[in-house]
């Protein structure tokens, strides 16, 4: 993603997170990288 560390309150994935198939282990920490901490 093409965000910074840090940068949103909360993470929402409906329905797509299923759907990346292998790259899930990249997906999900790329969300926990840019969600603030303790989001």
């Amino acid at each position: 993603m093409a965000f910074a560390a840090e940068t949103f309150d909360a993470i929402i994935s409906i329905g797509s997170f299923e759907m990346i198939g292998e790259e899930r282990p990249h997906a999900l920490s790329e969300m926990i990288r840019v969600a603030k901490k303790g989001a």
